[in-house]
C-alpha cells in the first residue's frame, strides 16, 4: 500500500546562502494557506503573491519587499527524501543560486563554474541539514533517516 502523503511532516525552514548570506526559505509538504500566510507576514503585495499551480510539484522564486529585500523561496510540494525528491530539491537550489548570482551581477562563465558548484553544494547542504533535524517528543533534536530509494 502506498504511503499517505499527509503523513509526511510539513517543514518550513530558513537558511542563508553561504556566499552572499541571502535568506532562503524552504517549504516542504506545506499547504497553499501556509504559503499565503508567510507571504502576507513578509509583506508581499496581494497582486505579487505566488499561489500554487497544481501543475508544478516544486518551484523557486524571489521576493523583494520594503522590509525584506532579496528573499528567496524554494517550494517542494512533496518531499520525503526519495532520490526523485532530492533531485527536485537540487534542481530548485540551482535556480535559487542562479537568481542570487544574478542579483549580485555575477555571470556564469567557465571561470566561475567552480564557485557556482560550491554555491549549489553548500546551499543544498545547509537545507538538507535543517530538514534532517527534527525534534523528538522530549524536545531534543534527532537526525531522521536521510536517503530513501522508494517512489
Amino acid at each position: 500500500m502506498p504511503k499517505k502523503t499527509d503523513s509526511i511532516r510539513p517543514i518550513r525552514t530558513k537558511v542563508y546562502d553561504p556566499i552572499f548570506k541571502q535568506e532562503v526559505t524552504v517549504f516542504c509538504n506545506c499547504t497553499e494557506a501556509e504559503l499565503s500566510a508567510w507571504e502576507k507576514r513578509l509583506g508581499v503585495h496581494e497582486d505579487d503573491r505566488r499561489g500554487l499551480n497544481p501543475n508544478f510539484g516544486a518551484f523557486s522564486t524571489h521576493y523583494s519587499c520594503n522590509d525584506a529585500p532579496n528573499v528567496y523561496l524554494i517550494w517542494l510540494n512533496r518531499f520525503d527524501w526519495t532520490l526523485d525528491d532530492q533531485d527536485t530539491l537540487i534542481h530548485e537550489v540551482v535556480h535559487t543560486v542562479t537568481r542570487i548570482w544574478e542579483a549580485n551581477n555575477i555571470k556564469f562563465v567557465p571561470e566561475t563554474q567552480e564557485f557556482f558548484a560550491h554555491s549549489v553544494g553548500r546551499l543544498y547542504a545547509a537545507i538538507a541539514a535543517k530538514i534532517l533535524l527534527r525534534k523528538d517528543k522530549n524536545g531534543s533534536k534527532k537526525a531522521r533517516n536521510a536517503v530513501s530509494t522508494k517512489k
